[in-house]
């Protein structure tokens, strides 16, 4: 999830692709359901990308930034 918070602050949020990728351990299927799980858990929202209507992007939502500056 700091990873996609990263990306995005630097204006290039990454993809379901991308974001697996970075993901050190399990299955593609694990990692894409670890990936839901902070979509349904509030911390993530997938949008699609503004350049390439087949990718979906993986963006923070307020409640993950919220998090990640108060430390």
């Amino acid at each position: 999830m700091v990873e996609c918070y990263r990306a995005e602050k630097l204006g290039t949020p990454l993809t379901i692709s991308d974001v697996q990728g970075k993901m050190k351990a399990g299955s593609p299927n694990v990692r894409r359901t670890r990936i839901q799980n902070a979509i349904d858990d509030g911390f993530l929202k997938e949008e699609r990308h503004p350049g390439d209507g087949r990718a979906t992007l993986i963006v923070p939502t307020a409640t993950l930034k919220e998090k990640l500056t108060e430390h």
